[in-house]
């Protein structure tokens, strides 16, 4: 069968060429690995091989070493031992022959027998100083009685048979740190005579223990010495150099590191290893061997650090390891050419297919912003034309539903009770499933939840990660809704609600989306912000308003309200072609109440006037206070004029009948009232006022003997 002309084989395109190419970039890299592994391995065998051999070096030369200190210990201890127990038998060969036998010269042939002893003393068993290589006087003596831990010591060998040591101390007699040294002496009836308690000079025995090691184990800091089985350091090297009293100290303490530690896991083994940390300053590890004295309950040890075996061992594998280095570097390099070149071919291929799916997925996310960005644009447009915060709200829902990017978007707000309910929604079926979401404050760990209670944006890019969506998790998938964000709106400084996103792909929300969805909170709660200082502006100028053109006393308008619905009042007259009264009316005989009752008083009767007369007229007429007790009024829609007197009588009546005054008492006043009628009274606003005024005036000139309480004006007044 012929191919067509336009047939290309498989590895020809594009797609074939990239897996050509990295099927033979996977077969050098599998070479390369394997030759890679295989040196791995050979040279951990060699390693492992080497340590072996460097550690098993190691621990023998530390066992030589154990054996030769426990040796040199038990051969010490051995002749104190024997020198004692003589000493004690001379003592007692002398005190059974009687007299005053002077001991002292005894305990200094035993001294010089023993020169690493610093002192010796014969102790009786209720802790006397019997005698001493010192030569005790009286204060010598009461000194060594007066040791607080010489009845412990002495408690201590009384159960005891032969050489007993104790922690180390700072010589009473002598002033010098010593390892003391008990040994019971008994009479036939095996009761304690007295006691030997020596002291073993420190320093000489620390100047013994160095002699033992080379100059090579020494700067390989290898120590040595004795401890006893409760942990105590009896005596070694090195020790710090400390003046006595806190050298004692530092040896007066069980030894909690590795030496103890293995003395007390094989208690009846002869010789072990020591593996760990000696805590004694420092946190290195150290290996050691320790061999117990026979006889005593100590043992000898030798320890070094871990380090000097390392040390060992790298200094015998370096070289090979560098010569094998420059093997495999030879080898890795020109496998590297190789891969090179093969990469370089791979990445071209790549690269050119990498650059068609970026442009790809760039406009993808170019048309996928693009209608973000609309809707931020939108969302402002919103924010500035809004009178409303629901209003507000729901036109972001709108706009963030339309911009193709969101499958659903909604504004949620929590309860008194943790629940959230629905104050905005894109349309009716996203506030509907917002409801049946019944989201909760106490799930904390939902999106929403989250991002009320930590007061910050909380996003999910895809749902089944989030195992607090568990339960609703059927709901989400019937919708398809894949992912979602939550963000946080402020009014006031203070967390309101929070603005809900779904999305129906996974990954939607990155970085350049949650940006965005974080600018259009700051948005709505600014604009929730704005709205909120323009109503305050609003309520502030109309409470300013309603102040300016009231009076603060009667809450009746003032005479700047009269004189503006004044003209008003002229054209609805004039456009209706009716009657409007204008009236100024003055109270008599108020001021006889204010010198008798007080101005208390008189406010009362303003004040209740001005009820009165706002009940006496209609909600189209017009009463003020003008001032002191000078009212006026705008009487409107009028048909002819003989309604006015039946206006004015309920006028008249409001203020003659009695006022109640506080502490049970009561006021009369009476009323004089001036009025003309427009157009009867064809002027202009302030014209009509002087009339009335003029009338006014009049009316009260022949109070006494007046037969009306109000007078109309004409042109004959």
């Amino acid at each position: 069968m012929e191919k067509a002309p336009g047939d290309r084989p498989p590895a020809a395109t594009p797609e074939g060429v990239a897996g050509a190419a990295r099927a033979a970039l996977r077969q050098t890299r599998q070479v390369l690995l394997g030759v890679a592994a295989l040196f791995v391995l050979l040279t951990a065998g060699y390693l492992w091989s080497s340590w072996r051999q460097a550690a098993r070096e190691a621990w023998n030369e530390l066992q030589a070493l154990s054996n030769l200190a426990q040796s040199a210990a038990q051969i010490h201890f051995d002749q104190y031992a024997r020198g004692m127990e003589q000493l004690g038998a001379q003592v007692v060969l002398l005190q059974e022959a009687g007299g005053n036998t002077d001991l002292l010269p005894l305990l200094q042939a035993f001294l010089h027998a023993y020169p690493d002893l610093s002192g010796v003393n014969l102790v009786l068993p209720d802790g006397r100083l019997l005698t001493s290589s010192a030569a005790p006087d009286r204060d010598t003596a009461r000194r060594f009685n007066a040791n607080p831990k010489l009845m412990q010591i002495l408690g201590a060998m009384r159960g005891h048979q032969g050489l007993q040591f104790f922690p180390p101390v700072v010589s009473p007699l002598t002033h010098v740190p010593v390892i003391r040294l008990g040994y019971p002496v008994r009479g036939a009836n095996d009761q304690v005579r007295f006691y030997i308690v020596a002291g073993l000079n420190l320093e000489r025995q620390t100047a013994l223990w160095r002699s033992l090691l080379t100059q090579e184990e020494a700067r390989n800091r290898l120590g040595l010495g004795v401890i006893t089985q409760d942990g105590f350091l009896l005596e070694g090297w090195p020790l710090p150099k400390l003046p006595p009293e806190q050298l004692v100290a530092f040896l007066d303490q069980p030894r909690n590191g590795a030496v103890r530690y293995a003395l007390a896991r094989d208690p009846l083994a002869r010789q072990a290893r020591i593996v760990g940390e000696l805590n004694i300053g420092g946190r290195d590890v150290f290996w050691g061997m320790f061999k117990r004295l026979q006889g005593y309950p100590a043992a000898a040890f030798v320890v070094m650090p871990r380090a000097v075996a390392v040390a060992s061992w790298w200094r015998r594998v370096r070289l090979p390891l560098l010569l094998e280095l420059f093997a495999v570097t030879g080898f890795a390099w020109l496998m590297r050419r190789t891969l090179k070149a093969q990469q370089e071919a791979l990445a071209l291929t790549l690269e050119r297919q990498a650059r068609e799916r970026g442009q790809a997925r760039q406009r993808a996310r170019l048309e996928r912003l693009q209608g973000l960005y609309q809707a931020l644009l939108s969302a402002g447009d919103v924010i500035l034309k809004s009178t409303g915060d629901i209003a507000m709200l729901n036109g972001i829902c709108r706009h963030l539903a339309q911009c193709g990017l969101f499958a659903a978007a909604w504004v949620v707000r929590p309860d008194a009770e943790g629940r959230f309910h629905g104050l905005a929604a894109a349309d009716a079926d996203a506030a509907g499933n917002v409801e049946r979401l019944a989201l909760s404050l106490h799930e904390a760990s939902g999106p929403v939840a989250r991002a009320w209670l930590n007061d910050r944006l909380e996003y999910n890019n895809d749902h089944r990660d989030d195992r607090s969506l568990d339960s609703r998790r059927a709901f989400l998938d019937a919708r398809g809704w894949v992912s979602g964000v939550a963000i946080p709106i402020h009014r006031g400084g203070k967390p309101y609600a929070i603005l809900g996103l779904a999305g129906g792909q996974i990954g939607l929300f990155d970085e350049e989306v949650l940006t965005l969805v974080a600018q259009i909170g700051r948005q709505l709660s600014q604009g929730l912000d704005e709205l909120d200082l323009k109503q305050s502006l609003q309520h502030e100028r109309s409470k300013q308003s309603y102040l300016a053109r009231h009076d603060a006393l009667t809450g009746l308008p003032n005479r700047l309200a009269y004189t503006e619905q004044l003209p008003r009042a002229l054209a609805r007259a004039r456009r209706h072609k009716s009657l409007l009264a204008v009236g100024i009316m003055d109270l008599d005989d108020f001021k006889p109440v204010n010198d008798t009752w007080g101005h208390a008083a008189g406010d009362e009767i303003l004040q209740e006037l001005g009820r009165r007369l706002s009940a006496a007229v209609r909600e189209t007429d017009l009463v003020a206070r003008l001032g002191g007790d000078e009212f006026a009024f705008l009487l409107e829609g009028l048909s002819q004029p003989d309604c006015l007197p039946r206006a004015l009588a309920r006028i008249h009546a409001a203020v003659e009948t009695p006022f109640a005054l506080s502490g049970g008492r009561s006021a009369r006043v009476g009323l004089s009232l001036g009025v003309t009628l427009y157009p009867h009274d064809d002027a202009e606003a302030d014209t009509l006022l002087s009339h009335a005024d003029t009338a006014l005036y009049e009316i009260k000139a022949v109070k006494g003997a007046r037969a009306d309480w109000w007078r109309l004006w004409r042109p004959s007044v």
